[in-house]
């Protein structure tokens, strides 16, 4: 607490005080700097002196030493040996004689300062280097420079940040009203320093309480802790935790089983927890995209066998939408893509026993009709009936090696020799070659699509799709027809008659060989139909009613070919 005769503390008396106090550390800082120059300025002046004294001193006492020297009788080297002994005596780095018009010269005197001195017929001139004084002189007028702009640019500088040392004080008194009252007569300086006791008497209670409430959140986070832990253990799927950064945070136990993870995995990043392979990366990927996968499949090698593994990531957002991590759970599908494996070859077995019985069916009867005809042509001997007999068993032999030879064409492996093919040209042509063998109505409409494609197949799998058609037609015996219909966007065929139509139920089994519900079939047109629309990437389908006719629908995956002509038929 002040005395009662200190004056108040106010925003004008502090800043002038502080004015006061910078104006004199800035006035004793120049005459610091000043006494030290003027001191340094001495001293180069006295060195350059005393340097000029030696330098005199020396060329007396070089001329001392030549006078007794005649040089107008004495030789040349004489001289110069008696130079070369002097520069060496007093550190000379030049000397010069001149007399008579001749000059001898010992050593270079390129930039240096001369001082001459008569001797006995002629002059001495010595050469002394002059740079060190030189370069006192420069040091000390750097120096001088130096220290009057670092004076000066100290001055600007406390000039300029002179609001930024006051501003504080000047805030504290502005925002000391807002804190607490102050009582009457309380000088200014006793009310901020009161009211900072305060604040602070404050903000240690609010410390407390924080710390109270941090001790009571860490308490809920290590329950938060163990049931998450708990929960991580009994979840009997591969759980993996992930934080921003891409490291492994956390794991339970079923993912270090299901994956073999070494013991200690968190830190590490998702390449180096889970090495490189197909599951690392598609977690990987995920992550860097911050994408949710669901029921993602990725193999990976495990202790040298092969496992299949689901996938599903979870990426954690916070309210603001910051990304804060990823979770994985996962869990080792090989048991069950083995049995499907299993059902699969079993279903595949299944097939082949039904295609089996159908081919063991339709042998059964014509080999059963043959053997009729030919028993009853041995029993009629040499009658008219024996060449009749004979010629039925010869038909129905060759409608059995008609059926062997579709079978084979069915199993045969084909090979596509892709072109354009106009699919509406396709099918006119294939209508009128019908048309030739059965009196059904079959009309073509719609427009050119133009695909990559086998024409001998295609046209194979169209006249039979076309043909059963209008056999179903003719079957029904009410009239009706065929209608064609071609569209290019996407490419389809659609075939739709007026016959005797097809069961719902049946027509899953009616693209499988001998299952055709036409009395004259063998049941394999549909089947190559749908192997040779499958081999071009297209896809057929077949719907329709008993007695409401049937459509069957081809499509084509893609677009049709560009620039391919347009056109319309009736």
């Amino acid at each position: 607490m002040g005395s009662a005769g200190s004056p108040p503390l106010t925003k004008l008396s502090f800043r002038r005080d502080v004015r006061l106090f910078l104006a004199f550390l800035v006035g004793l800082l120049i005459f610091i700097i000043a006494a030290l120059l003027i001191t340094f300025g001495r001293t180069v002046e006295f060195a350059a002196e005393r340097t000029v004294a030696q330098w005199n001193t020396a060329a007396d006492a070089a001329a001392d030493a030549l006078r007794p020297l005649p040089l107008a009788t004495t030789p040349s080297d004489v001289i110069e040996g008696r130079l070369i002994a002097i520069r060496a005596r007093f550190e000379i780095p030049a000397a010069t004689v001149q007399f008579q018009s001749r000059q001898i010269r010992s050593g270079r005197n390129d930039g240096l300062t001369a001082i001459s001195r008569p001797v006995e017929g002629g002059q001495l001139i010595c050469w002394f280097d002059a740079s060190p004084v030189a370069n006192a002189r420069r040091t000390f007028v750097m120096m001088a420079i130096i220290c009057v702009i670092a004076t000066l640019a100290g001055t600007v500088l406390l000039l300029l940040y002179l609001p930024r040392i006051t501003r504080p004080v000047e805030l504290m008194l502005d925002e000391a009203g807002h804190v607490s009252e102050r009582e009457a007569g309380q000088e200014d300086t006793h009310y901020v320093v009161e009211t900072f006791r305060k604040s602070v008497a404050v903000l240690k209670a609010q410390e407390e309480e924080l710390r109270r409430l941090h001790a009571l959140q860490k308490t809920r986070a290590d329950d938060l802790e163990r049931v998450t832990s708990a929960l991580t253990r009994s979840i009997v799927s591969g759980f993996l935790a992930i934080d921003d950064d891409g490291n492994v945070l956390d794991v339970n136990a079923a993912a270090r089983e299901i994956i073999a993870l070494p013991p200690a995995v968190q830190g590490l990043s998702i390449a180096e927890a889970l090495g490189v392979n197909q599951f690392s990366s598609m977690i990987r990927e995920a992550f860097d995209r911050q994408e949710a996968l669901t029921r993602a499949e990725a193999e990976i090698t495990v202790e040298g066998a092969k496992r299949v593994i689901g996938l599903t990531t979870v990426p954690l957002m916070n309210e603001a939408g910051a990304f804060l991590g990823m979770l994985a759970l996962f869990t080792d599908l090989t048991p069950f893509r083995e049995m499907e494996t299993r059902i699969r070859e079993m279903k595949n077995f299944a097939d082949l026993g039904e295609i089996a019985a159908g081919i063991a069916h339709e042998f059964r009867n014509s080999l059963s009709t043959i053997l009729g005809y030919l028993r009853l042509s041995k029993r009629a001997g040499a009658s008219n009936d024996s060449p009749t007999a004979v010629e039925k068993a010869e038909r129905e032999a060759v409608s059995l090696s008609n059926a062997v030879d579709g079978l084979l064409s069915f199993a045969r492996p084909m090979d596509l020799h892709p072109r354009p093919v106009d699919l509406f040209e396709l099918c006119e042509i294939v209508a009128e070659r019908v048309r030739m063998n059965i009196t059904v109505p079959i009309e073509c409409s719609g427009k050119a699509a133009v695909i990559q494609g086998d024409a001998a197949l295609l046209e194979r799998a169209l006249e039979n799709v076309i043909r059963n058609a209008a056999q179903s037609v003719q079957r029904k015996g009410e009239g009706g027809a065929v209608r064609i219909e071609v569209t290019s966007d996407p490419p389809a065929i659609v075939v739709a008659d007026d016959g005797v139509g097809v069961d719902p139920a049946d027509v899953p089994t009616l693209f499988l060989p001998f299952r055709s519900e036409n009395p004259q079939g063998h049941g394999l047109g549909l089947p190559l139909a749908k192997k040779i629309i499958l081999l071009h990437g297209g896809n057929i389908g077949l719907t329709g009613e008993p007695g409401h006719g049937a459509t069957a629908t081809i499509t084509f995956s893609g677009a049709a070919v560009p620039d391919a002509p347009q056109r319309r038929a009736g």
